[in-house]
């Protein structure tokens, strides 16, 4: 398994995408990449109209 940072994960997302984010209730949603994903769109624009949905 490859390990990557928050920003790179966020790098990966596509544009229009839905991503599901795992975690016990909203108390544990991975903050982080969260974070990352937006350090990369405010840097590059992308990713663009993104759908979040929190599961657990």
């Amino acid at each position: 398994m490859k390990v990557i940072t928050a920003d790179e994960a966020g790098a990966l997302i596509p544009d229009d995408a839905t991503i599901f984010l795992g975690g016990l209730a909203v108390t544990s949603l991975p903050e982080e990449v969260l974070q990352g994903v937006e350090r990369t769109f405010l840097s590059s624009g992308h990713p663009r109209n993104v759908t979040t949905w929190a599961c657990g």
